[in-house]
């Protein structure tokens, strides 16, 4: 089978779910993708049967044709907002047949805006995509209003590259109380909460008395919050590999988002064997995260929280850190590489897989 990816940002952890598409499915994988303004720093991979091609190169009549050429019998877009994208498909669809699968891994909120962009997209776009692929229960919802029944639904949308992120934690090193270091890995954006880490942090360190380091991995504007505090350490990006490795001496996964759709590093660092702290405003903690249990929640954007957060993690016993590790990889592996090729191609009609 054929399948054509038409991308905003393509992301590295996409690259487990290629290979098992390639590998499990027997596929051949076109990807076009944005190269320009792009969020993340992305290295392209050399997989088999997989090929590459950037947006800018190709013009609303040069895609149709691409489509056309390529003859896919999938065609996934990753939303609804690149307009050569949606000319392209609308075009194509009168000369080929291929099933659109839309990803969304928006959460419904049922605000007005919402409201009148799926009466929009019920009215003009629905008809140009067949199925809906999502992250979660908090995009389903979004999806049903968008008109989609159940039978044109697949979940599993996103899922880190499992087969990289496997060997992580050694339990046996759990380090004690003082000795313990937190860690964050993302942007340095307000809606990612780095003001609040910094902040959390502060109190932590200030009013709760706590000892332990913060290491900060990323990059973005908000940098200088982040150096300019006492005991925090600030790392630049780095590659998947050169991510794990670092970590390996790390002890408790931070991600303090103020709004998150999803958050595929809270499942990266689930499946490494990272007890959590994330805030409930992260998509992902409705599968990764219970509260009490691998990690601990607390409300979008409360320093204090955090902080208190932090302080219950210096203090917890190191057999039960070591026990919220065990559970956050078990609840990491309950989503993969492989089982988010198998969901996608789920939505394939049996007559053209």
């Amino acid at each position: 089978m054929k399948i054509l990816f038409l991308y905003s940002e393509y992301v590295n952890y996409l690259d487990g779910l290629m290979r098992r598409l390639v590998e499990d499915h027997e596929a051949t994988v076109h990807v076009v993708s944005w190269d320009k303004n792009l969020l993340k720093p992305v290295n392209i991979p050399q997989i088999p049967r997989v090929t590459f091609q950037k947006s800018s190169d190709l013009s609303v009549d040069e895609l149709v044709e691409l489509i056309e050429d390529f003859d896919p019998v999938m065609v996934y877009i990753s939303g609804w907002m690149d307009a050569g994208y949606l000319a392209a498909i609308k075009r194509a669809r009168n000369r080929k047949s291929f099933t659109t699968v839309c990803g969304f891994d928006d959460n419904w909120l049922g605000s007005f805006r919402q409201r009148l962009g799926a009466i929009y997209f019920r009215l003009s776009l629905r008809k140009y995509f067949d199925k809906a692929w999502i992250a979660g229960a908090r995009q389903y919802h979004y999806v049903r209003q968008l008109g989609y029944a159940d039978s044109d639904i697949a979940y599993n949308l996103l899922s880190c590259d499992t087969e990289k992120f496997c060997d992580g934690v050694n339990f046996d090193q759990r380090k004690e109380a003082s000795l313990r270091t937190f860690f964050y890995v993302g942007n340095f954006r307000d809606v990612k909460g780095t003001d609040l880490l910094a902040e959390a942090y502060k109190i932590y360190r200030e009013t709760l008395s706590g000892s332990c380091k913060l290491v900060c991995i990323g990059q973005g504007p908000l940098r200088e919050q982040l150096e300019d505090e006492l005991g925090i350490t600030v790392l630049p990006y780095m590659t998947s590999s050169e991510l794990i490795e670092t970590t390996k001496s790390f002890d408790i996964f931070v991600f303090p988002s103020r709004k998150d759709q999803w958050g595929v590093t809270l499942h990266e660092f689930a499946v490494l064997g990272f007890p959590l702290i994330s805030s409930s405003g992260t998509g992902a903690t409705e599968r990764f995260l219970i509260d009490g249990f691998n990690g601990l929640m607390f409300n979008p954007g409360d320093p204090y929280a955090l902080a208190e957060g932090f302080k219950k993690f210096e203090e917890m016993p190191t057999e039960t850190l070591k026990m919220f590790g065990l559970r956050s990889r078990e609840l990491g592996r309950s989503v993969t590489s492989e089982i988010s090729a198998a969901s996608l191609v789920s939505l394939i009609p049996e007559s053209t897989n």
